[in-house]
């Protein structure tokens, strides 16, 4: 499966057929992350997602869910990662940099072209933003009691293999 938002609503509409109208009340949540996973595998069957949390949001909210609700949808035996980053004003800046530019990896930034110009306001709304998301996941975590292993960007940065081997 080629790497892809798990929850996001343009792959959800993968399920139906393109171009019709989507009854969010019967699509079968369950159904679609355990076919996620299954077409994710590898062979040591390991399968891994980034998901924010505005995904989540948006499939709950259509779907009439809450996140315990989304939580029992998810294999039991899911592990979860929260990736977070101690700099939330790099990371703003990052993010609405990728908002404007539409790159969304270092790859995708090295061949821009295109012409960064300093916009606050839109830093200001990708803190917002960030700062949202932080706090649907924490939400998340604390209603479910489900305890991610957390990592810290920064660390990953300074120690990728340490990083991958806890994880």
């Amino acid at each position: 499966m080629a790497p892809a938002p798990l929850i996001d609503t343009e792959y959800l509409l993968d399920l139906t057929e393109r171009g019709r109208e989507v009854d969010w009340g019967r699509i079968d949540v369950g159904a679609y992350l355990a076919d996620c996973l299954a077409r994710s595998r590898t062979p040591n069957g390991i399968a891994g997602f980034k998901v924010m949390w505005r995904e989540v949001a948006v499939l709950c909210r259509r779907c009439d869910l809450c996140a315990a609700q989304f939580a029992t949808l998810v294999p039991a035996d899911t592990r979860y990662v929260l990736l977070t980053r101690d700099d939330e004003l790099g990371q703003a800046i990052s993010f609405a940099k990728a908002n404007h530019s539409q790159c969304w990896n270092a790859d995708e930034q090295a061949a821009f072209r295109g012409r960064y110009v300093f916009d606050h306001r839109a830093i200001d709304a990708a803190a917002r933003v960030l700062a949202e998301q932080r706090a649907g996941w924490s939400g998340f975590f604390a209603t479910t009691g489900i305890e991610p292993l957390r990592v810290r960007f920064e660390s990953l940065l300074a120690d990728p293999d340490a990083t991958v081997d806890a994880i």
